[in-house]
């Protein structure tokens, strides 16, 4: 269970964003919780990784090993499938060009095992989900989700809430206190269709995330 940080006005200013003059950006929950999810993985695949890199006696290490010393394993291979006896076969009786085949298909492979933390990095970049809007000005809630738009308008009297529809989401593997808000916020044009979209601060690792 993560510790309760209290969440300080710098930790909030940091999720919601003044546009200009009445209106105002707020994060998505969900964003900064698949952001936090992913750099997890990040740092644990590449502990992994560097591990199997540095110690010859981990399973990945002969897989990686085809990106930095793919000659003397190739050679070491040959000298050691090949049959002497028998030039161009292999001891087993396959032909010697299968292991050739074989052998790219390593290389391919572990250039693949290899990239595995790249990709996970570069998903840390991954371009954000569309934040909240709220426009005080014209009384607006609005965003975008997948090229949909939501949008509805609040009354100039009385509790702006009402029409949102709130909820508290509590995390299963975190404090009620680090949960997310959820607002309803119905579709531009088709009448009964609505979406929830989560808003607040997903756990923060440390006082500046």
């Amino acid at each position: 269970m993560n510790k309760i940080i209290d969440y300080t006005p710098d930790i909030i200013s940091r999720n919601i964003k003044k546009v200009r003059n009445g209106l105002i950006e707020i994060k998505r929950y969900s964003d900064s919780g698949i952001r936090y999810l992913v750099w997890s993985w990040f740092y644990i695949v590449l502990f992994y990784w560097i591990w199997n890199l540095i110690d010859p006696k981990q399973g990945l290490y002969y897989i990686l090993e085809w990106t930095w010393n793919a000659k003397n394993v190739e050679a070491h291979l040959i000298n050691l499938l090949s049959d002497p006896n028998n030039p161009g076969y292999l001891k087993g009786g396959g032909v010697l060009n299968d292991l050739y085949v074989t052998m790219r298909q390593e290389k391919i492979e572990a250039w693949l095992w290899l990239s595995v933390p790249l990709w996970l990095f570069l998903l840390t970049g991954f371009p954000k989900w569309r934040p909240l809007r709220i426009d005080t000005e014209r009384r607006l809630v609005y965003f975008w989700l997948w090229g949909q738009f939501y949008i509805t308008r609040y009354p100039k009297n009385g509790y702006p809430l009402n029409v949102l529809h709130p909820r508290m989401h509590r995390p299963s593997l975190r404090w009620e206190t680090h949960g997310a808000l959820v607002l309803r916020i119905p579709h531009e044009s088709k009448a009964g269709k609505w979406t929830e979209v989560d808003l607040g601060i997903h756990w923060p690792a440390c006082e500046n995330q």
